[in-house]
Order: C-alpha cells, then structure tokens, then sequence
C-alpha cells in the first residue's frame, strides 16, 4: 500500500473511533480474566462483607477495621452485586476503563487549541499503552477514578483561569470532583488539584487571586462532603475507626511510615519503566519542549506544574506506590504530543518513537522459542498475537525512519499492541488458573457437594482468606499442618497446594483420606 494514503487513513481518524477501537480490543480481557488473590479479590471481599454487615462508610476485612481506603468504589462493587446478584469482571472492570476514557476524552478536549486534530486524536493511544496507565484502567482499583477526579477538577480550575463559562458553575463543579477524588482515594483527590493550582498561580504571579477560584463555595463543599462521610463513619463505627482512618493513616503513610516506605528517589527510578514503552519519548519531548520553550499557553504551563508539584510532593511523602503517580501520566503524554507536532523529524525524536516497536519486532520469533521450550505457554491465540505485534512493529519503525511520518509510527505501534492485547484475550481461560482462584473455587464447590463436605478449609493457599468470596460463612484457614487433625475440620474439603504435601505431616493426613483429587497445582482432599 502507498505509504501516504495509510498515513492518510490513520490521521484522518477521529477521537471517537479510537476509543471504541480502544474499548473492543479490551473486551476479551476485560470479560476472561480472574480476579487477582491479593487486590481484586480482596476489595470483592470487603465489599460483600459491607453487604452482609449492612455497612456503608465503615469497612471491615474478615472483621478487621479496614480504614485503608474510601467507601466510593466498594459502594460501586456492591451495586454490581445488588444489581446483578453476582459479581461480573465484565461489569467491575468498567469501572477503571470508562474512567480511563474519560481521561482521554477530557485531556483531548482540553487541548483543542494546543495541537491539530491528528495529534489530539492520537491521545488515547498512547495513553492506554503506558505502562501503569493501561495496568490500572484494567485492573479492579480504584485509583483511576481518582485520576479521572483530578483531571476533571483541574480541568474546571483551567476554565475559571480562562474566564470560559460560568465561574460559580465551575467552582460547584471543582468540588465535587474534588470531593469524589477524596472518596475515591482519600486526601490524594484534594492535595493534587490544590496544591498544583496553587503554585500554578504563585508562578503567574497571582497568588493573591488563588481565593477567587478556592472560594467559600468550593470550601463548604469539599468540607461538607468530608464532614458527611466522617459523621457517617462516627456513626457506624465509632470513634476509634475514625481515628484510625483519619490520624492513623496520615501518621503511618506520610510521618511515621508504616507502610509502602520507599527512599526519596523512587518515583526517578519508577518513571524508567512506569511509563514504558513511551519512556524515552516523554522524558525527550519534555526536555525538548521546556528548552524550546515550547509550553506558552496557560494550560500547558498548568500541565508542567501538575507533573513537577505532584513528583515532588509524592517524593516527599514517606509512603510511596508506583501507582500514587498516574495522575501525572495523562499530562505528560498531552505535553509529548504537542511538541511531537511542533518539532522537525530527527534522529532523537525518531528513535524515541520507534523504541517501542524495536524492542516488540522479534515478539513473533521469541514466542516460537518460548513455546517450544516451555510447552505450557503455547495456545493459539498467542501465534496469532505475536505475529500481529511483530507486523506492525516492523510498519512502525519502517515509517519512523523511512517515511518520516512519527505519528503514524506511533499509531501503527499502537494498533498492533492493541490488537495483539484483543487476540491474546483468547488465551485467558487457559492460564486463569495461574492468576486467580475461581476456576479452583468452581471445582471445589462441585467436590464439596459430590463428596457432602461440611465446609471448606484452607492450607498453603496464598491470601485464601479471599476466598470466602466463593464460600461465605464456611471458609477456614488452616495455618498449622497439626491442626489438620482436629474434630472441628473433620468432614471439611480441605484445599491444600500439591507442594506442601513434602511436609510429611500433612503427607500422612491426606494420604489415609479415600476421596481425593488434584487440579491446577492444587490437591483436594474430604478430611
């Protein structure tokens, strides 16, 4: 095909198309996949405990207090349950992908005057194959509601700066969404817009002017919205969960760390591969832009602000997780784009562009190796799915070097991440049993009933407690071999990882037991 009819053809593509080409090719991941032990299942956990418990602000794990996050998104988990009667990955994970939409269509529309079309256009696409970007719109969290809080928050401030459309409306609207990014994620939805729009008028030099958009209505409402939900907690809980999740969790994430305690320089070394495979390009096109002097507008000196404020202030802070910086990945990519279009083609840019497609090319062959060495890992799809990935990585490099059309390098590369993401979703149900429980959960439930067990006990499982997801109110954790033997677990299926049967205590208890069966690395066993 002529090389500029494709260019052509891909650039002329509006910002719709992407994202419902975004949307289909994340389908077969968004609907096949397990839920992960350790987060996913968890979060489900605690949601359907709130709903036996009829609790709403205060949370419990396995009874525990659980004041480590906000109430909003469990309140989304348990409409799905009361709606729906289940839980449905296809459902949960929409909402962390139609946030993450949400994102690009709000960064897209907000840069409407920084760059053409094409580029805008082109904003989700690299957005969604960012490294942690595209991990968190697919994973069940919380944290990209949160993101999307922040953009839209910040988004509102810009429009007041600007003097577009009702100021009073936009304050109302600021809040809110500042107030839902608090109860998506706490303090987190409140420090980033706050402190970026602050220093974003310090260094216009109009400081003064920061309680013209931070008004008493914006105040009443944020406070409002935080004295409500803390009420709501006295009420329910009392007063020592309230403390522990007000004092407690400040103290112990950001002066004396307890938890997540990473040194100063994390977030540097994060960045490296955070925001990979487009690392290169962003750091480049940054350094480029700010040298250049290429950022003029106020929305793009605003863009600058959030990603320097928010790193330094994250770095500060004694508890880190790579995920605290996703806020800023949206306005990075936003930034590389408009100097992408403002720069000549060269070399440096050239390579930053193509890296990702070099470093995929060989996917095809790799895989062959892979699959032959390693048996297990084959399955169709994944042919299928490398060889796509190797196609358009080697159109991307030939069009960034030959051709010299950089945007549509990255689209292809884009397009062939994505379309290697949709066909490899085939693959799922294959290696689910390696990334949740719930096909072994499915095969115990069927043993418990063919062998009329009484319950269900656990040994060796990592984060089993999960499990009671799939059986509620009849879970046991067995955490020592000699317990086995007790009358309380007599008559229980008994889930135990093949591996521990090298204890030969636990050897010698399940070898007299008549029925018993393996599956998936696991050894089901009547006591």
């Amino acid at each position: 095909m002529n090389p500029y009819k494709i260019s052509s053809f891909l650039e002329n593509k509006k910002i719709g198309f992407w994202m419902i080409f975004i949307f289909l090719c994340l389908i077969p991941i968004a609907l096949w996949r397990d839920y992960t032990p350790a987060n996913e299942l968890r979060y489900i956990s605690i949601a359907d405990e709130a709903l036996r418990n009829h609790t709403w602000f205060s949370l419990t794990n396995h009874g525990v207090p659980y004041s480590d996050k906000p109430p909003f998104y469990f309140w989304l988990i348990m409409l799905c349950k009361l709606i729906t009667g289940e839980y449905h990955m296809g459902i949960l994970i929409l909402y962390s992908l139609i946030p993450a939409l949400g994102i690009c269509y709000t960064m897209a529309k907000w840069s409407q005057n920084m760059m053409g079309d094409s580029c805008r256009a082109s904003l989700p696409l690299f957005l969604i194959t960012t490294g942690y970007f595209a991990g968190t719109a697919m994973v069940l969290r919380m944290d990209m509601l949160m993101v999307w809080f922040i953009v839209l928050a910040l988004y509102h401030f810009h429009q007041m700066y600007e003097g577009k459309g009702s100021l009073r409306k936009h304050q109302v609207l600021m809040a809110i969404y500042i107030i839902l990014g608090f109860y998506a994620k706490a303090f987190m939805g409140i420090l980033i817009p706050l402190v970026s729009s602050l220093v974003f008028l310090v260094t216009k030099k109009e400081g003064r002017s920061f309680f013209k958009y931070w008004n008493g209505w914006v105040w009443t409402i944020i406070i409002g919205g935080i004295a409500l939900w803390f009420g709501m907690v006295y009420i329910e809980a009392g007063g020592e969960y309230l403390y522990n999740l007000t004092v407690g969790q400040t103290v112990s994430r950001s002066v004396k760390v307890s938890v997540h305690k990473k040194p100063f320089y994390y977030y540097i070394i994060f960045l490296s591969y955070g925001i990979a495979p487009w690392t290169l390009f962003y750091v480049i096109s940054l350094i480029e832009g700010i040298k250049k002097r290429l950022f003029q507008s106020s929305a793009e000196h605003l863009f600058l602000v959030v990603i320097l404020t928010t790193f330094i202030m994250l770095s500060c802070f004694g508890s880190k997780l790579a995920i605290y910086l996703v806020p800023i990945f949206p306005f990075m990519a936003c930034l590389a784009l408009i100097v992408l279009e403002r720069c000549k083609w060269n070399k440096l840019m050239a390579a930053s562009i193509s890296l990702p497609a070099i470093a995929t090319v060989l996917a095809f062959p790799a895989y062959l190796i892979v699959a032959y060495r390693m048996p297990e890992w084959h399955h169709p799809s994944l042919y299928i799915a490398t060889a796509l990935l190797s196609c358009a990585s080697a159109l991307s490099i030939n069009f960034a070097w030959r051709s010299k059309r950089l945007l549509t390098a990255a689209q292809l590369f884009c397009i062939g991440f994505l379309l290697t993401a949709f066909v490899g979703g085939f693959s799922l149900q294959k290696f689910n049993p390696t990334i949740g429980y719930t096909a072994l959960a499915k095969e115990a439930q069927k043993q418990e009933k063919e062998w009329n067990c009484n319950g269900i006990a656990t040994f060796g499982v990592w984060r089993a407690e999960n499990m009671d997801v799939f059986f509620p109110d009849r879970l046991n954790i067995v955490t020592q071999a000699d317990s086995l033997t007790l009358p309380k677990y007599e008559g229980k299926l008994l889930i135990v990882k093949e591996k521990k049967l090298k204890d030969k205590k636990v050897k010698l208890i399940v070898s007299t037991k008549p029925l018993l069966t393996t599956f998936n690395g696991y050894v089901l066993v009547k006591l």
